[in-house]
């Protein structure tokens, strides 16, 4: 084989009109030279994103690797500032911002590393939007959230997975399962990393602190655990409550967390030392969602057939939000300003400032279970015991895409959060 072939020639030197005769006359388009390099690859690292762009609408491999560094045409764009080639294979959905080369290094590590800022703020709010899904088929799946492939599949507890969070820089996945552990794996790679035992009876939520130093689970065994995330060493066990802890959360402000339990009530404590503070007491029923508003104002909660609102700081009732089937799952948007509950077949959003009902989402077979938005608050998934976890368009509430792979009932699901890069 020839050190370059002539369609990597034209690729790599941006001749557009050449490739375009070379792909009318049905040559390989994932030819591979001597090198290792395929023409998408030549182009996307010399930044021609006309060619990147003509190879990719005749059915190019997207994420195709070469041969000896094991890094992909995102990996060589990003590392080579090419902006608008980023631009285009992140389009495209088929691409894994997170693949590593066999240095180890992602696209964005090889971006941050030659100093192209442009190129790591696209990474960050585009390349890595991962959702991430539990059910009680006892696994964890992991979701490329644009083009709604399945990434991987999480495998090792030995129980439902009742619950799942990213910590705040994206790295760590948790889950929480009815085998009464919570286990660590890496997001990127889903690599197992670690399992923290302690709980005496099924873990049913888990919440990382803002600053990701520790970690927040509750369980049927009545206790909220507070965990070291760096080393997985328990730090302290919040006893008081009276039933199941279904629900955990920390205030975005990283001063309060909040627990909901089926002995009716939410309770505070002091995040930094797990201090009681107060509780919440204006429920009639389990308590099976809690949630912050991103701007630390608002605290929801949920209890049968009703949300209710309460202010963060005080702990002082506002308002209860009625429906007439029962609420599972509570979240806010980005902005703070709707609010997202799962109920039997749909997803509610509310007005938060107004406190009005502003539409139905509407495509689930089953009881609506887990909701959650995407951190730039344009896409909302929901998880259902129809066995599916739906994409919406949180702005017109049209279902973009269905999920389907897992075996049980889809009990959490979670995005990937991503830190801004100041």
């Amino acid at each position: 084989m020839d050190s370059q072939t002539p369609l990597r020639w034209a690729a790599e030197n941006g001749c557009v009109e050449v490739v375009k005769l070379l792909l009318d006359k049905g040559v390989d388009l994932e030819v591979v030279d001597k090198d290792g390099w395929t023409p998408l690859i030549a182009a996307s690292s010399k930044g021609h994103a006309s060619v990147v762009r003509l190879l990719l609408t005749s059915g190019v491999d997207a994420d195709s690797k070469d041969r000896q560094c094991d890094r992909t045409p995102l990996s060589w764009a990003a590392a080579n500032g090419r902006e608008a080639v980023v631009q285009l294979l992140l389009d495209t959905g088929k691409v894994d911002a997170d693949s590593k080369d066999n240095h180890g290094r992602t696209p964005l590590e090889w971006a941050a590393k030659r100093g192209h800022e442009s190129v790591v703020q696209l990474l960050l709010q585009k390349g890595a939007l991962m959702l991430a899904s539990g059910s009680s088929d006892c696994t964890v799946r992991l979701w490329d959230a644009a083009s709604g492939t399945c990434r991987k599949t999480l495998k090792g507890h030995d129980g439902s997975v009742f619950a799942v969070t990213f910590s705040p820089d994206g790295k760590t996945l948790t889950s929480g399962s009815s085998d009464c552990t919570v286990r660590l794996w890496d997001a990127a790679s889903g690599v197992y990393q670690k399992t923290l035992k302690g709980h005496r009876k099924p873990v049913l939520a888990v919440a990382f602190s803002p600053d990701g130093r520790t970690l927040a689970s509750g369980s049927s065994d009545c206790t909220v655990r507070l965990w070291d995330a760096a080393s997985g060493t328990c730090w302290k066990t919040l006893e008081g409550h009276k039933g199941s802890v279904f629900a955990v959360a920390f205030s975005p402000d990283g001063r309060t967390l909040a627990s909901g339990s089926s002995d009716c009530t939410v309770r505070l404590w002091g995040a930094a030392s797990g201090a009681y503070q107060q509780t919440l007491n204006e429920h009639y029923n389990s308590v099976s969602a809690v949630a912050f508003s991103p701007d630390s104002r608002t605290l929801a909660s949920t209890s049968y057939r009703m949300v209710q609102l309460w202010d963060a700081a005080s702990g002082m009732y506002l308002q209860t939000l009625n429906w007439h089937d029962y609420i599972y799952a509570v979240t806010f948007s980005p902005d703070s300003r709707t609010l997202a509950a799962g109920s039997y077949l749909i997803v509610q959003l509310w007005d938060v400032a107004s406190r009005t009902y502003k539409k139905t989402l509407k495509e689930h077979g089953d009881c609506v279970t887990a909701v959650a938005f995407s951190p730039d608050g344009r896409t909302l998934a929901s998880g259902s015991s129809d066995y599916t976890v739906r994409l919406w368009d949180a702005a017109s509430g049209i279902c973009r895409q269905t999920l389907k792979g897992h075996k049980g009932h889809i009990c959490t699901v979670a995005f990937r959060q991503i830190l801004p890069l100041y």
